[in-house]
């Protein structure tokens, strides 16, 4: 454990006797809760410290000082010096009134000052007749046994407020960036920052910073108040911590965005704020085509490249209609697209339009290991002036997508009469084969026991939220942007001639097609018992004969109402951010629960994601023989080797033959 300047105060103050949660909370927030075992835990541990420095300098004496308290000094007893003093030993205890009382004692008490009425109270009560007067009449006195107590505690606080002020010129250290956690905050604490990778003051600082505001919900049980505690610690620090960022103080909705962004320029900014100088613009590109013969309005490389980015930017629909381009297309697209831009101009120092095959070549390989300076901790926002395109190096996955992406963009330019010819034809092929695809979706046991602990949640709203959220996810396949859009006007049932109710979910997917997914009976029921829990359904709407026709005329009357909500507010969906953190989370807390009894099932559950359980109901799917066609409507896969991904057959007839020949 560090001793800050703060750490002294607080021993200050409670060796003076001020209220030790008042003093907490000034002095101490960022060690937690001001709990009176917590408080106790660290004064002890605090002291510890003290005495070990004093030894190790050689004073002994301060060391046992520490060990003392004041308030154990205790008032001497009255036999023991009733023999010296026989009147006071006659009197069982000794009341000591105030000054006013004891002036309301006297016959005019308006008669003496202040001073005076001092002197007679310490006549009285500070001081004891002791034996006779002597010969020249004067009568001794000594301190009553509480005078002295109090004197005693007064010199003993002093002594020790002399040795802290002592040990603070020797021990006090200002908190450094590459301090552990451990050395500044409690336990608890520090393994629930651990548990998301900070190990150390810089981390937390890089974490809060890229997080932002709320920072705190993606960090177990660290909560709202933990987490100002924290933050006001660190701006208490900030001369040797530096400061956080303004938009971690206080909710991004409060500042302007575009206000924080650093100016654009020519560096490794994003591609909104990136200023291409101009003699690598691309106007005169190498392998530029005749501009008369361009069937694109654009003059340079960063215009061509933002109008192949506004073929999938996502446009909001209009009323009736569906909506254009998909959000997470249009990121992934425009994140590589920036990527070669970017190094095309500030690494290469070329035009993009000039890129010729040993160019294309140069990239793959600058994919593998980009310098440190190309690379930033995850989920920095773009706004932020510590953004940078990577987060390490690509895998081999994720650097073939690239080049896939980048290949992509280079064909349309071709064919858009924007490029004489696509700078990747003359490339060589990549030395490493991407790895076999592994399906990312929970086993049989994995999914038992995921069910069984959400059903064992307690009745909240937040966990019948979250209950619902699996359902849905596990049962339908959606993404979590297309959970976030999912509106209880979706909704629609029918009737088949022999009476059967069913329900289907009508919306929106990827790439703006239109889909149907059908809902499972106990699916409608659970959402219908999650509003009415919630208190937006009237109690006993689902119960009775009309339940049904209840529930259909509920529909007519909110479509707009979100399926997955805020707590606070019904009418406003969950993001799918918080869709994905609320995934996470629960399946951490799973994974956590099961630990010591399945391991690998734990493992595998921390890893697992929203993604995940789309894959999950594909496999079942294939596992119970279901038809691929129908899965593939379901999960709006446009080609069917997606879909096939899911399918065991070959591998099982694989295993029967080899079971066959080999017994």
């Amino acid at each position: 454990m560090k001793l800050s300047s703060g750490d002294f105060r607080f021993l200050q103050s409670f060796i003076q006797g001020v209220d030790l949660k008042d003093a907490w909370a000034r002095y101490m927030p960022h060690r937690g809760s001001g709990d009176l075992r917590r408080i106790r835990n660290t004064v002890r541990l605090q002291l510890d410290v003290l005495s070990s420095t004093s030894k190790r300098h050689g004073d002994s004496s301060t060391a046992t000082l520490f060990k003392r308290d004041p308030l154990r000094i205790k008032v001497s007893s009255i036999a023991a010096i009733g023999a010296a003093t026989p009147a006071l030993a006659a009197r069982p205890s000794v009341i000591l009134p105030t000054l006013d009382e004891f002036a309301q004692t006297l016959d005019d008490p308006d008669f003496y000052s202040e001073a005076e009425l001092a002197e007679l109270w310490e006549q009285r009560y500070g001081k004891i007749a002791v034996g006779q007067p002597g010969a020249n009449g004067v009568q001794r006195y000594r301190d009553t046994p509480e005078n002295r107590a109090n004197k005693r505690r007064a010199r003993l606080i002093e002594r020790q407020l002399q040795a802290l002020r002592r040990l603070e010129l020797l021990v006090a250290a200002a908190p450094h960036p590459q301090d552990k956690l451990e050395a500044w905050f409690d336990f608890q604490t520090v393994q629930r920052l651990k548990t998301v990778g900070i190990e150390r003051l810089s981390d937390l600082q890089d974490y809060i910073n890229r997080h932002g505001f709320k920072w705190h919900r993606k960090v177990p049980r660290i909560g709202k108040n933990g987490a100002a505690r924290l933050v006001q610690w660190f701006n208490h620090h900030a001369a040797t911590l530096g400061g956080l960022e303004a938009f971690a103080l206080a909710p991004a909705g409060t500042f302007d965005l575009q206000m924080l962004a650093p100016a654009p320029q020519t560096a490794i900014v994003p591609f909104e704020r990136f200023i291409v100088p101009s003699v690598l613009s691309g106007f005169n590109g190498d392998n530029r085509k005749p501009v008369a013969r361009c069937k694109i309005p654009a003059l340079n490389d960063y215009q061509a490249i933002d109008l192949w980015l506004a073929l999938y930017k996502p446009e909001v629909a209009q009323e009736g209609g569906a909506a254009t381009g998909n959000a997470h297309t249009y990121t992934a697209y425009r994140k590589e697209a920036e990527r070669f831009l970017l190094w095309a101009v500030l690494e290469r120092n070329k035009p993009l339009s000039s890129l010729d095959a040993i160019d294309c070549a140069a990239y793959r390989r600058f994919l593998e290991n980009p310098g440190p300076q190309w690379i930033a901790a995850k989920g920095m926002q773009r706004w932020s002036a510590h953004w940078r395109p990577f987060e390490g190096p690509l895998g081999p996955r994720s650097r073939a997508y690239a080049e896939t992406v980048c290949k992509m963009l280079c064909r349309w330019l071709v064919g858009r009469n924007y490029l004489d010819s696509d700078p990747w034809d003359g490339a060589p092929k990549g030395g490493r084969k991407t790895p076999l695809r592994e399906l990312r979706a929970l086993t049989d046991e994995q999914l038992d026991l995921l069910i069984t602990w959400l059903e064992g949640l307690p009745a909240t709203k937040a966990n019948r939220r979250l209950q619902l959220l699996f359902e849905l996810a596990l049962t339908t396949g959606l993404r979590k942007e297309e959970l976030a859009n999912a509106r209880l006007g979706s909704l629609s049932n029918s009737q088949d001639g022999q009476g059967v109710r069913s329900w289907t979910l009508q919306f929106y997917g990827k790439g703006g097609k239109e889909r149907q997914v059908p809902l499972l009976e106990k699916t409608v029921q659970r959402l219908f018992g999650h509003l009415a829990f919630n208190g937006v359904l009237e109690e006993g709407a689902g119960q009775g004969d009309d339940t049904v026709d209840r529930w259909t005329d509920f529909i007519e009357s909110n479509p707009g109402l979100p399926l997955l909500a805020r707590l606070d507010d019904p009418l406003k969906a969950l993001p799918p951010a918080r869709i994905y953190e609320l995934v996470k989370e629960a399946l951490a807390t799973c994974a956590k629960s099961i630990e010591h009894e399945k391991p690998r099932s734990a493992k595998q559950l921390k890893k697992a994601s929203t993604h995940w359980l789309r894959h999950t109901l594909g496999r079942v799917w294939a596992d119970r023989g279901g038809d691929l066609r129908v899965l593939g409507e379901i999960l709006g896969h446009s080609n069917p080797a997606t879909t096939a991904i899911y399918s065991r057959a070959d591998e099982k007839r694989r295993r029967q033959e080899f079971n066959k020949v080999f017994g």
